[in-house]
């Protein structure tokens, strides 16, 4: 049963993670064309961290 349980949690999970992944590297794309001010995200690791990346929006 644990099989059946880890291959539906792969099933579901794995779309996700491939439209998260292009989403990332279409965030990239303006740099291929020179755009300076592209930046990296800012890592968000907990709560405390996702309060300061969300008040710099």
């Amino acid at each position: 049963m644990k099989g059946i349980g880890k291959a539906s949690v792969t099933a579901v999970r794995a779309p996700i993670d491939v439209a998260f992944a292009f989403t990332q590297g279409l965030h990239n794309a303006p740099k291929l064309w020179g755009d300076p001010y592209v930046e990296l995200p800012e890592t968000v690791e907990g709560i405390p961290t996702g309060l300061t990346a969300a008040s710099k929006i």
